[in-house]
């Protein structure tokens, strides 16, 4: 329901849109969005690699958000318009998001057969309500038609909860893998140390660094103060049992 009120300002003025004219599909990001169609337009039209198409400089083509190419690909298999097929690529990977998003919050607040109403189950909900649906504080402006609300950093898509999971494609693509790399390490870390879970995470974290090459830096940071916390709360625990055992020695 989230997702259908957040892209149904686009359906809306397609529908609105006169006869004679065309809607664009632009929703923010001017600049960045008419390059993130072309890219869309030449995977269609059956190219590898992308090449700006903003420029008359001569160039080669490039990998570097290959991913609009290869949705541009997949969604000519169905003959959908690059523009439809921009927010068909915002509905598909918010919504797969959300899904990835609720896998983390099992793997935080694990289930346990034996209790189902446990309070792990009540604050993973409240974890999802929460990312889901909050924001930063209001901001009351006076402005000559009335009173006008805005919050903090408004010209960031993830402080808006209509925004927060239909924003750029590649960003949401970009979180779904940062957080797929993380469950895939923190089962890695836990007893039996499948290698399945290292293999698929270090996939999870290439495929991240070639769509969002900055949440890279955010994921390995994550992780090293995880394993540092991790190690040198073992340290305390070893330290503490040795001393408590020679009390009795």
């Amino acid at each position: 329901l989230l997702l259908i009120l957040s892209i149904s300002p686009q359906i809306k003025r397609q529908l609105d849109t006169p006869k004679g004219r065309v809607f664009n599909g632009l929703e923010f990001y001017s600049d960045d969005y008419s390059i993130y169609v072309s890219n869309i337009f030449q995977g269609q039209r059956g190219r590898w690699t992308l090449l700006d198409k903003h420029t008359s400089e001569p160039h080669q083509g490039t990998i570097i958000h290959d991913e609009y190419l290869l949705w541009g690909k997949f969604t000519s298999l169905f003959h959908v318009d690059p523009i439809t097929s921009y927010h068909l690529a915002r509905f598909t990977f918010g919504f797969l998001l959300l899904i990835v998003l609720y896998l983390f919050l099992i793997e935080i607040f694990p289930n346990f057969p034996k209790f189902p109403n446990s309070p792990n189950i009540i604050k993973r909900k409240l974890a999802f309500f929460l990312i889901t649906f909050s924001t930063g504080f209001i901001i009351v402006k006076n402005s000559p038609t009335g009173l006008n609300f805005d919050f903090h950093m408004n010209w960031l898509t993830e402080m808006d909860v209509f925004y927060r999971f239909v924003a750029l494609p590649h960003y949401l693509l970009g979180n779904i893998f940062f957080l797929g790399a993380l469950i895939c390490f923190l089962n890695y870390l836990r007893p039996p140390n499948s290698l399945n879970s290292l293999i698929f995470g270090s996939a999870c974290a290439l495929l991240l660094a070639l769509i969002h090459p900055v949440a890279l830096v955010s994921l390995l940071a994550l992780l090293g103060i995880y394993i540092v916390f991790i190690t040198v709360i073992k340290i305390i625990t070893i330290i503490t049992v040795k001393n408590f055992s020679s009390l009795f020695s």
